[in-house]
């Protein structure tokens, strides 16, 4: 897990997941290259993580994609914006993806900070200041629809980790 410019630094992992005695013949070799982590027996399992943590990946550059392009329409310079997404971004992430960890582990999502209404509701906000801004919501309509159904089928006062379960599909 690293772009060519992190290797062997701060930051890199290497993924690994089979025989747990071939992570352990071979991890002094791979932690030269990045620090290691062994995932469990299963040959998948480092893909469907690699693909997980791109997956976060993705959605934060999205979003920052759709927040420096909201930005633009007002004439913010990029570089003075990027100083308050990045601390904010990094804020919200550190307060939110434990608590959301510890409701997909217990199956309490339940919150009394940011409950889906909530969301649902402010999220039409988003969307139509993206509409007079002369930019495209379309990297954001599907999580109002999601957050439409979550209401619809009875979640309302469940946080956002709530989402997670109605990702699944079936």
């Amino acid at each position: 897990m690293a772009v060519p410019q992190m290797i062997a630094g701060p930051g890199a992992y290497i993924l690994y997941s089979g025989p747990q005695h071939t992570f352990e013949t071979h991890e002094a070799t791979l932690a030269a290259l990045a620090d290691t982590k062994y995932v469990g027996t299963d040959p998948g399992l480092a893909a469907l993580y690699d693909l997980a943590l791109l997956t976060g990946m993705y959605g934060m550059i999205a979003g920052a994609v759709q927040a420096f392009a909201l930005a633009r329409t007002e004439n913010i310079p990029a570089p003075e914006f990027a100083e308050l997404l990045l601390p904010w971004v990094g804020a919200m992430l550190g307060g939110v993806v434990p608590g959301m960890a510890q409701a997909l582990e217990s199956g309490e999502h339940l919150t009394d900070v940011s409950s889906l209404a909530i969301n649902q509701a402010a999220f039409p906000n988003l969307l139509n200041t993206f509409r007079d801004q002369g930019i495209s919501g379309e990297l954001f309509e599907p999580v109002q629809r999601l957050l439409d159904r979550s209401i619809a089928e009875g979640y309302a006062a469940d946080g956002l980790s709530r989402l997670v379960e109605l990702l699944k599909q079936g």
